[in-house]
């Protein structure tokens, strides 16, 4: 039964983003639209932010499951392009709603890139070889984020899905390029930074 209420609830919420500002959305109007009593939304959710990141945390274990099945593990460029479009088109379900949470005079914008580093995660349960060293998966890592933010915008604006996986492939392509540059000095790097480490211990 919890799972039901939860899943009326996150409906109603997403029913109400349609027409109405976030900074709008109460727990009331959510209970009157999800036709729940106001005491089980309170023992399930916090508040309304609390709502928006269980939806948000459901668009990632469905973007994980997908970009799992589409993606070769061993292909970094590959697994990104995959997590990237199958999360945007799951935002496509529900596109009215998203844009008014992401909308520039949403109070949830902000909270919503506390969000990102959940890509990177979702990455590293998808790709096989981790073993890269710190400094380039952490120059990988921003490069995905950033990556995704601009076809995250792209998507704002109403780009064709076809658009957006033409311009996804490219960014990650040109992305490649540039990692490839920044690969040896960032292994450089992390050699110096064991060694110095290994020398502190000793």
């Amino acid at each position: 039964m919890a799972n039901l209420h939860k899943e009326q609830i996150i409906t109603a919420f997403l029913d109400i983003l349609k027409k109405n500002s976030y900074s709008a959305i109460t727990i009331e109007k959510i209970a009157r639209k999800a036709k729940v009593k106001k005491d089980i939304i309170i023992s399930e959710f916090i508040d309304v932010d609390s709502i928006a990141f269980q939806y948000l945390n459901e668009v990632d274990i469905e973007t994980l499951m997908l970009a799992k099945e589409d993606s070769d593990p061993n292909n970094p460029k590959d697994i990104m392009f995959n997590i990237i479009i199958n999360r945007l088109e799951i935002y496509d379900r529900n596109r009215t709603s998203i844009l008014k949470l992401l909308d520039g005079k949403s109070d949830f914008r902000l909270k919503y890139i506390s969000t990102l580093p959940r890509l990177i995660k979702i990455f590293d349960l998808i790709y096989k070889n981790k073993n890269s060293a710190s400094l380039k998966k952490l120059s990988r890592d921003i490069g995905f984020l950033y990556i995704y933010k601009q076809v995250l915008r792209a998507w704002i604006i109403n780009k064709d899905i076809s658009e957006l996986m033409s311009l996804t492939d490219k960014k990650l392509i040109r992305a490649g390029e540039i990692y490839s540059y920044l690969n040896k000095p960032a292994a450089i790097l992390d050699d110096l930074v064991c060694k110095s480490f290994k020398t502190k211990k000793n």
